[in-house]
């Protein structure tokens, strides 16, 4: 039985860290690119999407955006600014100020507007805006769900034709 340790593993990683710096920016490419297809380069290609190096968008296929997301999943606070946003749903909080990651999406997910959503869009991504509308209307069929989606998949389109 092979015994892995831990140095292989975090060099097998950085292996595919360095790979994604060589790929072109906003072009789809199949999971292959990284080598065969296993078990363990899934996790490192989770591990590269949660960090917001590359965006998955459908099943074995994934892009490098041209700019890596702003905040991070496991950040519970940011600093609030407003300018982002049409709309002052957090009129108490100072510009500037911390404020919890899960009060600003709830907020604007469910008071949404087109120019707020590109607020949240600039700060999170498209996956993750899609992750947590689906949290919180519970059902794709929602109204609200297939309309934010709607959205941020037109500002995808539009990312990636710029």
């Amino acid at each position: 039985m092979k015994n892995d340790n831990n140095t292989s593993l975090s060099s097998d990683f950085e292996q595919i860290l360095r790979k994604t710096k060589s790929l072109k920016s906003d072009t789809i490419c199949p999971y292959q690119v990284f080598g065969a297809s296993s078990d363990k380069l899934r996790v490192y290609i989770s591990r590269l999407a949660d960090r917001g190096v590359i965006v998955k968008t459908e099943r074995g296929r994934f892009y490098k955006p041209k700019q890596m997301v702003a905040v991070k999943r496991s950040m519970k606070e940011l600093t609030l600014n407003k300018k982002l946003f049409s709309n002052d749903l957090f009129w108490n909080v100072r510009d500037g100020f911390k404020i919890q990651t899960d009060t600003l999406l709830k907020g604007y997910l469910q008071n949404y507007t087109r120019d707020d959503l590109m607020g949240l869009y600039s700060l999170f991504g498209y996956s993750r805006l899609i992750e947590e509308s689906l949290k919180l209307y519970g059902d794709r069929r929602d109204p609200n769900y297939q309309k934010i989606r709607e959205i941020l998949m037109q500002f995808e389109i539009w990312r990636m034709d710029k």
